[in-house]
């Protein structure tokens, strides 16, 4: 399984511990899903 560069890139910088990776991964994802329709939002104005 590859790995998502981003997360790797978190890692990276110790956002998260590796042990509770798939955890903070779940609540990544949906605050990025957040950020993105924001984002998204923003753009549309």
């Amino acid at each position: 399984m590859k790995e998502n560069p981003f997360f790797s890139w978190m890692k990276s910088l110790n956002f998260f511990p590796e042990k509770n990776w798939i955890y903070y991964s779940n609540h990544l994802i949906i605050y990025i899903s957040c950020i993105c329709s924001l984002y998204k939002c923003n753009n549309h104005v």
